[in-house]
């Protein structure tokens, strides 16, 4: 802070009694008269003019009732009305949007269900237009179908077995389920069969229908046995006497 002279109008350091340019006494400080001037600063920022809605509101608390109830206010401008109006229309709005959410939603979900009818469509045509290719068939696959082949032209075509002149021979019966008989892999027959003369020795009985295995035996033939098989139960071997003389 400084001093001015009240005679010359220099300003002076605080500290010196007199005027540094005239020379001019200072007196004690805060005096009235005594030519020392105090500069006040205010820094304070200056609050900004109340808005239209302050006002008003002030204008309306200033005339409340001793009860807290609002006297009737003067609005000249409407801002009240505009500003009670809008409230009015926000709330409604909301009121609106909580009534159609339910709504909202199945529009929601019926374009979603739109939108993927659409792109699955665009999906299926699109994989229509797509070449097609021609792959070559594996080499093995012609070897599979021509033994399958020969395996069902062999179990079509009869082959009774064959028994040297003079040989010993047994006598198979088959009896209950019906099916196709096998003799070591020959087809010799339909069963039930009645009297079927097969060589000595161990031989394999297959009985068959359609892919399912009915029996499956393997049966050692003596000169002179007959052998009833079962599809139904285990084989049953009887022993006649004097039957089945060899060479007949």
């Amino acid at each position: 802070m400084s001093q001015r002279c009240s005679e010359c109008g220099t300003d002076n350091p605080e500290d010196v009694p007199a005027c540094l340019s005239c020379g001019a006494p200072f007196g004690p400080p805060g005096r009235a008269g005594d030519g020392v001037e105090i500069e006040v600063y205010d820094l304070a920022t200056p609050a900004p003019p109340p808005s239209d809605f302050e006002k008003a509101l002030a204008a309306t608390r200033a005339g409340a009732g001793p009860a807290g109830e609002a006297a009737p206010a003067v609005d000249e401008d409407g801002f009240l009305r505009q500003e009670i109006e809008d409230g009015y229309k926000i709330r409604a709005r909301r009121k609106s949007y909580r009534t159609h959410t339910g709504r909202n939603i199945l529009i929601t979900a019926g374009a979603l269900a739109v939108v993927a009818a659409g792109v699955l469509v665009v999906v299926r045509l699109t994989m229509a237009k797509l070449p097609k290719y021609d792959y070559a068939r594996p080499a093995s696959v012609a070897g599979t179908e021509a033994a399958l082949g020969f395996a069902a032209e062999a179990e079509a075509t009869l082959r009774l077995p064959v028994i040297p002149e003079g040989a010993g021979y047994g006598t198979l019966g088959v009896v209950g389920e019906p099916g196709k008989v096998f003799v070591d892999g020959d087809y010799v027959g339909d069963a039930p069969l009645q009297e079927l003369r097969l060589p000595l020795g161990t031989r394999h009985v297959l009985v068959k229908r359609r892919s399912a295995v009915l029996l499956d035996e393997h049966i050692d033939v003596r000169a002179g046995e007959r052998y009833t098989l079962s599809p139904a139960a285990t084989a049953i071997y009887s022993h006649l006497s004097g039957g089945g003389s060899p060479g007949k």
